[in-house]
């Protein structure tokens, strides 16, 4: 990276932490819980770019390379901001990768979960018209737009496709951070011309699903630093038996393993988003691995931190259930760690016994 390109990613994140820093307050964590969307800081966002972040500037947005959109995202989980960033800059990506226009206010994504399938077919009547299902689709509510990967039915090629649901083809609930989500359902949803194109060769459900699952271990890894350091503050702070409780060895073997799961899925959150950059051979296994390791890294890290804390930390006055609700949260979106170890393990199947080290350190095989 050059001094220049250093200087200019140093200055974009600390843009961002300012105005993430606005998110991470009670009252607007209230606000979301509550089931009101807090317009006012999305319009700030919006400002200054961030939504367009992978969007090429030729098309109107900010042309972000993803390791740099992925710090973002990263920053965002670090201060647990309560908007459907991630989901917003893959919506606007897909929909600029397609040709079609960006698209006004949040966005939420139905990636191509393996639970998720959408058919498109033309009628020559009345359009385009969608029909399938995705459970859980994070942000999703009524009047809220959502991109869709669809099968064309008479080609079997990839569509993008721009949809605004109504309230009875959504089953709303909550994630365990108490943020909107919907089962959404569509049966024969219309759509019009100019909210659907031609998906570009390489760009489907699973191509899609792969970043998404990217953005969450951003999310995640922000999220395990910050919990991280609460830890750390509390066990400098907490005083029992006449000292500290990080002098306890005990204590400090605990902390020793939130910092470990924490390092661990930050260096494979860089290691993933720099194969996706570059588009290596290895980058779906590094995407693959890193999700299922960020999924993996949930539960012993705020078993810890939860532990640590004690009942302080279970309070709602306390910030620490911002991070470990959203980190329960995540660990199952965009593919679970079953999900994903899965996939990596298939993966190394297919490259052979040869093909295993060079994958594991990122390297091109021979053999394949």
């Amino acid at each position: 990276m050059t001094t220049q390109s250093h200087r200019a990613r140093t200055l974009l994140l600390d843009a961002a932490a300012r105005l993430f820093a606005d998110g991470a307050t009670e009252e607007v964590q209230e606000q979301v819980e509550d089931g009101t969307f807090p317009r006012e800081l999305w319009s700030a966002i919006e400002d200054n770019g961030l939504p367009l972040a992978l969007v090429p500037e030729d098309a109107g947005g900010v042309g972000l390379g993803v390791p740099d959109a992925m710090a973002v995202l990263r920053l965002a989980g670090a201060f647990a901001l309560p908007l459907p960033l991630a989901e917003t800059m893959l919506g606007q990506w897909a929909l600029a990768s397609a040709g079609l226009p960006a698209a006004e206010g949040p966005l939420c994504v139905a990636p191509g979960d393996p639970r998720d399938h959408f058919e498109v077919e033309r009628d020559s009547a009345r359009g385009w018209i969608v029909s399938g299902r995705a459970p859980r689709v994070s942000w999703a509510s009524p009047g809220a737009r959502c991109v869709l990967v669809c099968s064309e039915t008479a080609t079997g090629g990839s569509r993008i496709a721009l949809v605004t649901p109504g309230p009875h083809e959504l089953a709303p609930s909550r994630n365990p951070a108490g943020e909107s989500q919907a089962s959404l359902v569509l049966e024969s949803h219309m759509v019009a011309d100019g909210n659907i194109a031609a998906a570009p060769p390489g760009l489907d459900g699973h191509r899609l699903l792969e970043l998404f699952a990217l953005a969450r271990t951003a999310l995640m890894a922000g999220a395990l630093e910050r919990v991280l350091d609460l830890t750390l503050e509390h066990a400098q702070g907490r005083v029992q038996f006449g000292k500290p409780i990080g002098r306890f060895q005990a204590v400090q073997q605990q902390v020793a393993e939130l910092a470990g799961e924490s390092a661990i899925v930050g260096a494979a959150l860089e290691a993933a988003a720099a194969a996706v950059e570059e588009n290596a051979e290895g980058a779906s296994f590094a995407v693959a691995a890193a999700k299922a390791r960020a999924s993996t890294a949930a539960e012993p890290a705020c078993a810890i931190a939860h532990q640590l804390h004690a009942a302080i930390g279970f309070t709602r006055e306390h910030v620490l259930h911002r991070f470990t609700r959203r980190l329960w949260a995540w660990r199952d979106e965009a593919g679970s760690e079953s999900f994903w170890w899965q996939r990596a393990g298939e993966q190394i199947l297919e490259g052979g016994g040869a093909g295993l080290w060079p994958r594991i350190c990122g390297e091109v095989s021979e053999a394949s």
